[in-house]
C-alpha cells in the first residue's frame, strides 16, 4: 500500500561491498616488506574500512528511508480512499440531481466507511425506487397523452446531465491513481466497478445514441439507466471498503491510526438512525405509489408504451447499442408495470 521510494540508497551499500572487497584483496596482494609496500597496504586497508563503512550507512540510511516513505505514504494512500468515496457520493447525489429529487438519506452517512449491510441495502433501495418512480412518471405521461417534447423535463437539462457526467470523470480520476496503491487483483476489480459505473452515467447523458428512438422514449431509458447509475455505486464501495481494510493493516503511523479512528466512529455512530429512517422511506414511498397510481387506463397505457418500445426494437434500421439500451428499457417498464398491476389488484400488499 505504499509507492516505492524515489531513490535507492540500496546502491551505496552494494558499492561499499564491492569497495571493501576489492580493496581488501588488493591489500592482501600488496607483498614486500619495504616503507612503500607497508604504506600501500594501510592505504588500502584504510580504504577498504571507508568503503565497508559507506556499505553499512547506505544499508542504514535504505531502511530509514523505506520506513519513513511508508510512513508518509500512508496519509496519501487513506487520502486518495477518501476522496474515492466523497466522489462516489457524489455521484449518486447526481443521479438525484437528474430527477430532481432529494436523497432519502444523507449521502455522507451512507457512503463512508467501514462498508455495511445496511448501506448496501440503503444504496439497492435508492436504485430501486428512483428506478420505479421514473417509469411510472413515463407511464403516467404517456397516459396523459402530452406531446413528445414535454416528456423528458429536467432530463433536457444539458447542465444538470453535464454536472453527473464531470462527477463520474472526478471518479474516475481518483481511481485511478488509487489503484497504484493496490494489488494486482483489487486494483483491476476497482478500475472494473469503477468503469462500469461510467459507463451508466453515459447511458443516463446519453440514453438514444441512434436516431430511430422517439423522444417520447427517452425518459423510460433514462429511468432505466438512472437506476443502475446508483446501484452502481455499491461495487465500487465495496472495493474501496476492501482497499481501506488492506491499507488498515499496514499503519503504523499513530496519529493516522488514531484520525481513521474518530472517522469510524463517526461513519458508525448513525447506522441504527439511517436503517429507522430508511424503513420510513421506503414505507412513504410506497404509499406515494398507492395514492399515485392510475387505475383502469393504466393497463393500456402500459401496453401502448411497452409495444413502442418493440417496435424500436424490431426496426430494420436500429443499431446493437440502441437495441440495447432500449431492450433494458422494456424490460425495467414490464416489471414496474406487472408490479403495479399486481398491486392495483391487491392494495394491501406492497
Amino acid at each position: 500500500m505504499s509507492l516505492s521510494t524515489p531513490r535507492r540508497p540500496w546502491r551505496l551499500a552494494v558499492a561499499g561491498v564491492v569497495g571493501w572487497v576489492v580493496l581488501t584483496l588488493l591489500s592482501a596482494l600488496v607483498q614486500g616488506d619495504t616503507a612503500l609496500h607497508e604504506t600501500a597496504r594501510d592505504g588500502l586497508r584504510a580504504a577498504a574500512a571507508a568503503f565497508a563503512t559507506l556499505a553499512l550507512g547506505g544499508g542504514l540510511l535504505e531502511l530509514w528511508q523505506r520506513r519513513e516513505w511508508r510512513r508518509r505514504t500512508q496519509w496519501v494512500a487513506f487520502d486518495l480512499i477518501d476522496r474515492s468515496m466523497r466522489r462516489l457520493a457524489n455521484v449518486a447525489a447526481g443521479g438525484f440531481d437528474v430527477v430532481t429529487a432529494s436523497a432519502p438519506v444523507l449521502l455522507s452517512q451512507v457512503y463512508c466507511l467501514p462498508w455495511t449491510v445496511v448501506r448496501e441495502r440503503a444504496v439497492k433501495e435508492c436504485a430501486e425506487v428512483v428506478s420505479t418512480a421514473l417509469v411510472t412518471q413515463a407511464l403516467a405521461e404517456w397516459g396523459e397523452g402530452n406531446p413528445p417534447d414535454n416528456v423528458r423535463h429536467h432530463a433536457d437539462d444539458v447542465a444538470t446531465l453535464g454536472h453527473l457526467q464531470d462527477r463520474a470523470d472526478d471518479l474516475w480520476s481518483v481511481v485511478q491513481e488509487l489503484s497504484a496503491y493496490l494489488d494486482d487483483q483489487l486494483g483491476p476489480e476497482l478500475l472494473t466497478a469503477a468503469g462500469e459505473l461510467h459507463s451508466a452515467v453515459r447511458g443516463v447523458v446519453e440514453p438514444a445514441p441512434g436516431d430511430v428512438v422517439p423522444e417520447s422514449l427517452v425518459l423510460p431509458l433514462v429511468a432505466t439507466q438512472l437506476g443502475k447509475v446508483i446501484a452502481g455505486t455499491e461495487p465500487v464501495a465495496r472495493c474501496l471498503d476492501r482497499a481501506y481494510a488492506e491499507a488498515l493493516r499496514h499503519v503504523t503511523d499513530e496519529k493516522l491510526r488514531e484520525r481513521l479512528e474518530q472517522e469510524e466512529h463517526h461513519c458508525s455512530k448513525g447506522e441504527k438512525g439511517l436503517k429507522a429512517l430508511l424503513d420510513a422511506w421506503v414505507e412513504e414511498a410506497r404509499q406515494h405509489r398507492e395514492l399515485d397510481r392510475a387505475s383502469t387506463s393504466f393497463t393500456e397505457t402500459g401496453a401502448d408504451l411497452i409495444g413502442t418500445l418493440r417496435e424500436v426494437i424490431d426496426a430494420p434500421d436500429a443499431d446493437a447499442e440502441t437495441v440495447r439500451l432500449v431492450r433494458e428499457a422494456l424490460e425495467e417498464v414490464e416489471r414496474v408495470t406487472d408490479e403495479l398491476l399486481k398491486q392495483l389488484r391487491d392494495p394491501g400488499q406492497d
